[in-house]
């Protein structure tokens, strides 16, 4: 490959990016592949290269999404997914994948990009369990609450209590101000 005369692989497998090139001539086979795809997958680059390899080793419920990408990629698009790998011991993990086409249509070759984004996704898990469990004391607090713009005092969300005690309905809070529920005489202790 003409990129491998001019970047050291060693360089390219430091970055921890594997690079690939699929021959659309070949039916968009695997024609390359750094070798550094064993430190990610487990499996050896020659395995890859494999006619069918990638497709095997695909969580089965992102198969269906990713083997209907075929259309946009030939397009001339950068095509960009996230999903889920069978490493060779077995265990998934989450790969970022950027592909395009080299000149787009039909027999066109294939560049793209492997990063193991496993730990991006732990994070954003944690995040929306952190979120949800938010969520659910700020829903199920007995004390009515709320969340407002801080520049246009704009409620943004109200919880069941607030509902309760006020008597406006979740729409119609959202199109209020705290104005609307204060007393005239408080406005500028609020304002303050």
């Amino acid at each position: 490959m003409e990129t491998e005369k001019r970047i050291p692989e060693s360089w390219i497998s430091q970055s921890g990016i594997v690079l690939y090139l699929l021959s659309g001539a070949e039916g968009y086979r695997a024609a390359y592949v750094t070798s550094n795809i064993t430190d990610l997958t487990g499996y050896p680059a020659e395995e890859a290269l494999v006619p069918g390899w990638w497709a095997e080793h695909l969580h089965p419920d992102d198969r269906p999404r990713l083997l209907a990408r075929l259309p946009e990629l030939l397009s001339g698009g950068l095509v960009a997914d996230d999903y889920r790998f069978r490493h060779r011991d077995g265990h998934y993990f989450w790969i970022r994948d950027q592909r395009q086409c080299t000149s787009g249509g039909k027999n066109s070759d294939v560049v793209g990009s492997w990063t193991d984004i496993t730990g991006l996704k732990q994070v954003e898990a944690e995040l929306t369990a952190s979120i949800d469990r938010y969520r659910q004391l700020f829903e199920t607090n007995p004390q009515p609450m709320w969340v407002y713009d801080s520049e246009t005092l704009r409620f943004l969300a109200v919880n069941d209590a607030s509902v309760a005690l006020y008597g406006y309905s979740r729409d119609e809070f959202l199109a209020m101000t705290i104005f609307d529920l204060r007393p005239a005489e408080d406005l500028p202790r609020l304002l303050a």
